[in-house]
């Protein structure tokens, strides 16, 4: 069983949803339920963290009933990107400032890093967790053999584990998610994050013979 989700995705921020309707957007999920918000410093470049942030502010909502995730790596300046030390903590605390919050349920990791050591990684998102910022951190886009090897950099210097890893999974991306994954998820408990469901409007009906929509989420891709 796992918890309904809600991406505040690049249509957040970024010029094709006015505050109002994004507020009205989010509110409508809490409403029904969706009580997960996915962002990344990334989204809307990060104008989507800021969004939701104000949002949260507005409505008041008990911290404890709604789960805030998000992904570092792609910070909007080339020069800002990385998994070291400095990267990850500076991303975390820069994301915090633009959500207004104390603390993520999750920060999930958007890329591996081949440049960085996944001993710096593991023991920085360590620090992360034990300042309190984030309760708990995960992955997105790795391999089953780099998520593998973070679990084992964390058992051996007694380290955080990650708790997910947030793959691709739509009727034409099943292979990663149903063939290479399910033996970790056996194996060391890592859950599963899916994104892009619907294809982008692809499955939807969205998008249609003529042409991609100019402002698809397809287009930003």
């Amino acid at each position: 069983c796992g918890l309904p989700l809600a991406g505040t995705w690049v249509t957040f921020g970024n010029g094709t949803s006015s505050e109002e309707q994004a507020e009205e957007v989010i509110n409508l999920a809490y409403d029904s339920g969706i009580n997960l918000f996915d962002l990344s410093e990334a989204y809307s470049g990060p104008r989507a963290e800021i969004e939701l942030g104000r949002i949260l502010q507005r409505q008041g909502w008990k911290r404890s009933s709604y789960v805030v995730t998000t992904k570092i790596y792609w910070n909007t300046k080339s020069e800002e990107r990385g998994l070291s030390r400095k990267h990850v903590i500076e991303s975390v605390r820069a994301s915090l400032a633009r959500l207004q919050l104390g603390y993520v349920d999750v920060v999930i990791i958007h890329k591996a890093d081949a440049m960085c050591p996944m001993e710096e990684v593991v023991r920085a998102m360590n620090h992360v967790i034990n300042q309190g910022w984030a309760m708990y951190w995960g992955t997105a886009r790795w391999t089953p053999v780099e998520v593998m090897e973070a679990y084992t950099n964390c058992r051996q210097f007694n380290c955080v584990t990650p708790i997910c890893e947030q793959t691709e999974y739509h009727m034409f991306c099943r292979e990663k998610t149903e063939l290479y994954m399910p033996e970790l998820y056996n194996k060391i408990g890592v859950g599963l994050m899916t994104w892009s469901p619907l294809t982008m409007g692809l499955v939807s009906g969205k998008l249609e013979d003529g042409g991609m929509p100019l402002f698809a989420r397809a287009s930003f891709k």
